[in-house]
């Protein structure tokens, strides 16, 4: 067992692994984007339906791991780093320290791995941009995993895993770094730390270390707690300083909190235990901020799931304009929400939509959405969730003070919307590739889609708010009488604004400091001063 990197053969163009970019940006750091793609991994691979996902987040450091047994695990690789440029300077091999994330309840990374194949493991170590996954599952690009070696300050991480197919341990490791040179030898970004398979036809092959003495004592310097369990541990060791446990917790949450208080997940973070029945007590120490409104807000997840099997639905083909109207529903039903809407009770709406395949024929499918207007709610919050994953730059309610949701389950509708997100899973793309590649017209399904929640507030909304007659009195103002309630009462002209006070001083910047001079019109004015 060792590093390999292979060499780039002459006529391959060098390429470098340029996706990080789509994890860390304007949108999400990099403690969201980790637990996201965690958990959304583990989400996909549960064992059924209705297993319960746990997903264990924690800091190993200190004695183990033992310093020796880690440094020995680069061997082969710290000359290729520093050939990549890779900072290692705040690596200090005399006190180590890991970042451990493992799932339970989930199959573990199945199918051939001393082969080429469709199964999860050959996706997850050999594919880049390439994934197997459609339907409810939540991954869809191939890019996430970077994200592992992205957290690691040796831009490396190593996974065991117990496939639920075969039931036999496997580790391997894995490097993302840049192309560099050694000695005048080309080299890719990607190297393994693995096993090399010896004989045809994959001879070569980079396989993972089936040595069960090994990986025993191997989970055992990282205090993983994966026994006999079929799943998933990733080892990110020297873990970059901007992962911190707080912050990880605040992300989990924030991205999560629907799946975990359905009942289908449970997050640990080194102590901190987040399931069902404490996870608002929990958000309230880490999310507050982030969560306006959150008492409010978790009453109205938990009253949605069951209000479902009341739900109004719209009239066919309602979405062929691309929003709801005042014709999208029976006058009777429309009714009925606008009034429960005004009394503060909640609204659900299964809607039924065609998706429309360019191979094969047309799909029929639903989706819900809900909406309710509590009282004294401070912000309006609304929420895109497709298969327990949040899609937090769909939000736009903004100013509409009230909550919602979309909640998109049915295989269908869930996988259009699968491929339609971006790799980082923040936002839907009607121009996306995929969409156009496999679905007919995806840009008019999409915007039915994703308009549907605001259009049925703002269709619900036009008897519900209360009109405010001075709303708009400082911006438009005309002299005279006006009539108050019960009483004529007589608008006088606001007080002009004051003068501006013209500046004394004028401050100009130089290339080695500044200058400040008065003002032509203060010149013969007495002006004493001083700075320092």
């Amino acid at each position: 067992m060792y590093w390999r990197f292979d060499e780039y053969p002459p006529s391959m163009v060098e390429a470098e692994v340029t996706q990080l970019e789509q994890f860390q940006n304007e949108d999400l750091d990099l403690p969201q984007t980790l637990v996201r793609e965690s958990i959304q991994n583990s989400l996909d691979a549960r064992s059924s339906a209705q297993e319960q996902a746990r997903i264990r987040f924690a800091f190993v450091s200190g004695y183990p791991p033992e310093p020796e047994f880690l440094e020995k695990l680069f061997e082969g690789h710290l000359e290729h780093a520093k050939a990549s440029n890779v900072d290692i300077s705040e690596v200090d091999f005399s006190r180590p320290s890991v970042l451990v994330i493992e799932d339970f309840a989930t199959t573990g990374l199945t199918g051939a791995y001393d082969s080429w194949d469709e199964g999860k493991f050959c996706y997850f170590w050999r594919h880049r941009g390439k994934s197997n996954k459609s339907g409810t599952q939540q991954g869809r690009r191939g890019l996430g995993k970077l994200v592992f070696s992205a957290s690691s300050q040796l831009c490396s991480f190593f996974g065991i895993t117990i496939p639920a197919d075969s039931q036999k341990p496997l580790l391997m490791g894995h490097t993302v770094l840049k192309s560099h040179r050694i000695d005048d030898r080309r080299y890719p970004p990607d190297g393994f730390f693995s096993e090399v398979k010896q004989f045809p036809p994959e001879q070569g092959l980079p396989v993972p270390i089936e040595d069960e003495s090994f990986i025993k004592k191997f989970g055992e310097q990282f205090g993983l707690q994966r026994e006999n369990e079929p799943g998933l541990s990733i080892i990110i060791p020297f873990p970059v300083p901007v992962l911190g446990l707080e912050a990880m917790i605040t992300a989990g949450i924030l991205g999560f909190f629907i799946p975990i208080l359905q009942g289908q997940l449970i997050l640990e973070f080194g102590n901190i235990i987040i399931n069902a029945e404490n996870v608002l007590d929990v958000a309230k120490e880490y999310c507050e901020r982030e969560i306006p409104d959150i008492d409010e807000l978790f009453a109205f997840i938990r009253e949605a799931r069951e209000k479902r099997a009341s739900s109004v639905r719209p009239v066919p083909g309602w979405y062929r304009n691309g929003r709801l109207t005042g014709d999208s529903f029976r006058q009777e039903d429309l009714e009925k929400m606008k009034e429960d809407f005004g009394g503060s009770k909640i609204i659900a709406v299964c809607m039924p939509i065609a998706i429309n395949r360019k191979k094969g024929e047309s799909l029929e499918s639903d989706f819900f959405i809900f909406l309710k207007k509590p009282a004294n709610l401070s912000r309006g919050q609304d929420f895109y969730v497709r298969n327990g994953l949040n899609i937090p730059g769909e939000s736009r309610f903004h100013d509409r003070r009230a909550l919602g949701m979309l909640l998109a389950e049915n295989e269908p509708v869930a996988e259009f919307l699968g491929d339609a997100e971006n790799p980082a899973h923040y936002r839907w793309n009607g121009k996306s590739g995929t969409l156009r590649q496999k679905y007919k017209n995806p840009e008019l399904t999409l915007r039915a889609i994703r308009n549907s929640l605001i259009g049925l507030h703002d269709l619900l909304s036009q008897v519900a708010e209360e009109p405010d007659e001075n709303a708009l009195l400082d911006f438009f103002w005309i002299p005279g009488k006006s009539k108050g309630k019960g009483k004529e009462k007589v608008t006088s002209k606001p007080p002009p604004p004051p003068s501006p006070v013209p500046e004394k001083y004028r401050i100009d910047k130089l290339s080695d400091g500044f200058t400040v001079r008065l003002r032509r019109r203060f010149l013969q004015r007495p002006c004493p001063s001083s700075s320092r």
